[in-house]
């Protein structure tokens, strides 16, 4: 039986999960707070818990009566800003005047202000034992192991550093000085072919140099006596990166667990930077290794979001700002038309439900008009209609509440491919 210190902090770790997935469907379905909160057998069990969440917090907000400066403002402003409207711990560290560090002691601050305060609503107290210790049932979710310093430092470094530009070339240059002792050790040769006109990326700086590092090292170990071919390539607003090495006959050395753990976090690292990593096996060839890196340049996609609700607008603008796509919006679905031919812009957002003209015929018209037809569509809707969006042509499907992670993930998707890779 747990102390009522375990429970504690079990319920606490279990309310931060859920914060962080206010908004996203999946995830929420998966917490225990739905049975603690008897929600379990309601018709709609995510959206009460979801609206249970919100209230709660509101009522915490203090009264006019309390100084701005008192600490009960700042618990209020912390769950706000990063969880109710899910703003990123940079611009919230910025907007309060703290430190990264010093924002995630309040955000630790007020989510246990926020369970002291659903934990004496719902008397949990009472029962205690229906909350088993997150750390033993779902190993993934303890604070404490090598898993979670992992993303703790992740998250560290998402919220830490301002994302840069950077020259590719100068970069995959230095990396090559740095792990030439590596490489005289292995007996791998590198080879690479670069333009002269490959365009600035633009990224987390120190994320990006050790994720390349990471990948050109485990190159070079797999390429023991081999040859590591390094090629890169611009295409639309996009830099790729085409690693590929070859062992020398029964000198190569096999893919073992530790390789594939660091292209892992390689990969891990260069998400922060709004990229992708893709690992290709080539068959019968076991050790050998093919990568391509994408990274965003510093031109930005422009995102047309078409919805007639201004709350959701200034929403998903709040969620493009700072990456690498650039926002563009309108409540009018009539003026769809004339602003993508005037904006030209590389992808759009549309809600179904709109006044005047209903968004599966307007996904229609742009998927006829042939300024319009190459133009990937993203439907989001409350409506669960992915199949019949997929078949009207639509490029993907989000059902609303969107999180910031979920549209981003969606947007590099369709847009950071590698560019052999048809559209």
């Amino acid at each position: 039986m747990q102390t009522a210190s375990a429970t504690r902090d079990a319920f606490v770790e279990e309310l931060h999960k859920a914060l962080q997935h206010l908004y996203d469907p999946a995830e929420l379905r998966k917490s225990r707070l739905l049975n603690l909160f008897g929600l379990d057998k309601h018709p709609t069990p995510l959206s009460a818990l979801r609206q249970n969440l919100l209230n709660s917090i509101q009522t915490l907000k203090p009264g006019s009566h309390v100084p701005a400066h008192a600490p009960e403002w700042r618990i209020y402003e912390v769950l706000t800003f990063r969880y109710v409207e899910q703003i990123s711990q940079k611009e919230v560290a910025t907007d309060l005047a703290l430190s990264i560090r010093q924002l995630r002691r309040q955000e630790k601050l007020a989510v246990r202000a926020l369970a002291d305060y659903l934990w004496t609503r719902h008397k949990l107290d009472q029962r205690a034992d229906d909350l088993p210790p997150a750390s033993v049932t779902e190993p993934a979710a303890t604070t404490d192991g090598p898993a979670s310093d992992q993303d703790n430092e992740l998250e560290w470094l998402k919220g830490a550093y301002a994302s840069e530009t950077a020259d590719v070339t100068e970069m995959i240059k230095a990396c090559i000085k740095t792990i030439a002792p590596l490489a005289k050790e292995s007996g791998a040769q590198i080879e690479f072919s670069i333009p002269e006109d490959v365009p600035l990326v633009v990224g987390v700086l120190t994320s990006l140099r050790q994720a390349v590092l990471t990948l050109l090292s485990t190159a070079v170990r797999l390429a023991h006596r081999g040859t590591v071919r390094i090629t890169v390539n611009s295409a639309s607003q996009a830099v790729t990166v085409h690693v590929q090495h070859t062992g020398c006959g029964s000198d190569a050395i096999a893919l073992d667990q530790e390789n594939v753990e660091s292209l892992e976090m390689a990969g891990r690292l260069i998400a922060l930077c709004g990229g992708t990593l893709e690992l290709r096996k080539e068959q019968g060839q076991a050790s050998s290794l093919d990568a391509t890196l994408v990274l965003p340049t510093t031109d930005q996609w422009l995102v047309l979001v078409i919805d007639d609700n201004g709350d959701t607008l200034q929403l998903l603008k709040r969620y493009l700002a700072g990456s690498h796509y650039r926002f563009i919006g309108t409540r009018e679905p009539d003026k769809a038309l004339s602003l993508t031919e005037e904006m030209s812009p590389d992808i759009i957002v549309l809600d179904v439900m709109l006044p005047g003209i209903d968004g599966w015929e307007l996904l229609g018209r742009l998927r006829e008009h042939p300024r319009t037809r190459n133009v990937p569509v993203v439907i989001s809707t409350i409506l669960p209609q992915e199949q019949l969006a997929l078949a009207l042509g639509a490029a993907a499907f989000l059902r609303k509440p969107i999180s910031r992670e979920t549209l981003l993930s969606s947007l590099d998707r369709l847009l950071l491919r590698p560019a052999t890779e048809p559209r």
